[in-house]
């Protein structure tokens, strides 16, 4: 697929335009001597030109890692970029019965949604086998990530997917009842009290003794139906007429009695996806636009604690943090365990240090 990326550096402004900011005066052509430091420090390369230039790499280093652009509507903006190194391919092969799959947010300067496919290996670690930075959460960029997913991982990899565990997002939902018909859907447990919590605040307190029997008991046909009667008869009608069109209709996806009916392996959350979400933003890379090589080197976080570095890096860390006072030594391991994830990620994936 041809790789088209547009320019997004914004246009010149006048130099000599000053703004009053807290009663100071800031000249913004300090802004102009930062941007041309900064566009020093990426060899005169914009930021378009150092993200082709990032990608071209990636595909010369990893032959059959997998780097694909969607294209919107109207074909002249990007609505998705792909990744799936051949690390991540293998992963999938492997391990890829159970799929996890879920958007974060913050992750770079544009604030762009990033969708994670993670599956888990035979120790139970989350392996991350597909990114996703996307313009938007719509239903059609989201089925399209997904077709994508389907295309680049082959259609018979693709076919031994049983489950696919996802937060209770419509277009995340959607997208995966169009492209992968075959799977079963299980909602993130979480997520599901949240929303029946959120949706019975108001309701009658016994209504949420009655969905969380429905939740969690082994019910069978007859006790199923007594439970739903019971709801009817203490909810109110409007909220009985939306459990019974939005969770009734599909007890296969959050109602434990349901859900052993689909292998999920004890997945009964997105915790891990979660957790790898939480590590990415650990790491600062809100400074540029994609950071893709931050996102290349993502893939190792889960292998990070295995490594024996990992354990004389830890050591130093805690002997720096206990030579602190008593009272900020919490500060200081805090710190400490932060900067350690960065160096380490900064040296899987081969980043400068900020300076």
């Amino acid at each position: 697929m041809e790789l088209v990326i547009y320019d997004l550096d914004c246009k010149s402004k006048h130099l000599d335009k000053i703004f009053f900011s807290s009663n100071c005066a800031i000249n913004t052509d300090d802004s102009f001597l930062r941007a041309k430091y900064q566009r020093e420090e990426r060899g005169g390369l914009s930021e378009t030109e150092l993200l082709i230039q990032r990608l071209e790499l990636l595909t010369q280093e990893d032959p059959g890692a997998s780097i694909v652009v969607g294209k919107g509507a109207n074909d002249a903006e990007i609505a998705s970029l792909f990744i799936q190194t051949s690390a991540m391919k293998r992963c999938m092969t492997d391990y890829g019965r159970i799929v996890m799959m879920d958007h974060t947010y913050k992750i770079n300067k544009n604030r762009m949604p990033v969708c994670v496919f993670m599956v888990m290996d035979g120790h139970g670690n989350g392996r991350v086998v597909g990114y996703a930075f996307v313009a938007n959460e719509q239903l059609t960029t989201t089925r399209s990530v997904v077709r994508t997913f389907k295309e680049e991982c082959g259609e018979a990899v693709v076919q031994r997917i049983d489950t696919v565990v996802i937060d209770k997002c419509p277009s995340e939902i959607g997208a995966v009842q169009l492209e992968l018909p075959h799977v079963n859907i299980q909602l993130c447990e979480f997520h599901v009290i949240r929303v029946h919590n959120e949706r019975t605040s108001k309701e009658n307190p016994h209504v949420r003794t009655i969905l969380e029997d429905l939740r969690r008991r082994d019910l069978n046909d007859e006790e199923w139906r007594v439970k739903v009667e019971e709801l009817k008869k203490f909810a109110s009608k409007t909220f009985f007429e939306y459990f019974d069109q939005n969770w009734l209709q599909c007890p296969q996806a959050w109602a434990n009695r349901d859900k052993k009916r689909s292998i999920n392996f004890g997945i009964l959350t997105t915790n891990r996806v979660e957790s790898h979400n939480q590590k990415m933003k650990q790491v600062n890379l809100t400074s540029e636009k994609f950071q893709l090589f931050s996102t290349y080197g993502m893939g190792c976080l889960t292998n990070f604690y295995r490594d024996g570095h990992q354990k004389d890096l830890k050591t130093k860390a805690e002997d720096k943090s206990k030579a602190a006072p008593r009272c900020n030594q919490a500060i200081a391991r805090k710190s400490s365990s932060k900067l350690l994830l960065r160096h380490r990620i900064r040296k899987v994936c081969r980043i400068p240090p900020i300076l």
